[in-house]
């Protein structure tokens, strides 16, 4: 463990501060949206599906 601190100032130098690079949000998200992907064999067309539907649903009841 001692050596870690070593190299954490070089990564925030490098890639910036953490929360530009933090994949957590886009985890959740997908974590939304697998239950609703119904197709099992073409998961990401099935989750673009299920965000469209979400989308007009949003849309609508927003604008309407």
């Amino acid at each position: 463990m001692k050596h870690l601190p070593i190299h954490l100032g070089e990564e925030v130098l490098l890639g910036g501060l953490i929360q530009y690079r933090w994949m957590y949000p886009f985890e959740r998200y997908f974590g939304l949206m697998k239950p609703v992907a119904k197709n099992k064999t073409r998961v990401e067309a099935s989750m673009v599906q299920a965000w469209l539907a979400f989308e007009i649903k949003h849309f609508a009841e927003y604008y309407f």
